[in-house]
């Protein structure tokens, strides 16, 4: 959101496939064929892009 506005909307689906990191995993499938993996561990979730070179995000669940 930009000052209270939804700034993009995309599709997506959950699939499952073969990460670049190795092992197979869930992954967020977005409609320009761009891919995340994500991991939940305990209260934190790991969001992992699909690319060399690009970004992990963690988020922990508040108690």
């Amino acid at each position: 959101m930009v000052n209270g506005a939804i700034a993009s909307e995309t599709n997506y689906s959950i699939q499952t496939g073969a990460s670049i990191f190795g092992g197979i995993k869930p992954m967020i499938v977005y409609e320009n064929d761009s891919k995340t993996s994500f991991e939940i561990k305990e209260n934190q979730l790991f969001l992992n892009e699909e690319c060399t070179d690009c970004f992990l995000s963690i988020y922990q669940k508040e108690p």
